[in-house]
């Protein structure tokens, strides 16, 4: 899509690209980078990985919301990206 502004006197060539990345493949790859964080926590909860930071110890319970939130973004993402009318 091409358009061409004029302002002031200046003509100005604007060149739009639709759709590069495409909405759902954005939101694909979204769902694979939350997926993998969730799982990253996952594994943590598993295995009983203790994180410190400096002198403080992260507790677990960071990792259980470092779970549920990424995996509901990850889902969310699938969901959309699966979806025949998000184009």
């Amino acid at each position: 899509m091409e358009e061409e502004l004029t302002e002031s006197g200046h003509s100005h060539r604007i060149v739009r690209r639709e759709n590069d990345m495409g909405y759902k493949n954005y939101c694909a790859v979204s769902g694979v980078f939350f997926s993998l964080v969730a799982i990253a926590h996952l594994l943590r909860i598993v295995y009983g990985i203790s994180i410190q930071v400096d002198e403080y110890v992260v507790p677990m319970f960071v990792s259980w919301i470092a779970l549920i939130v990424p995996a509901g973004l990850a889902f969310w993402a699938f969901r959309i990206s699966l979806d025949s009318s998000a184009d």
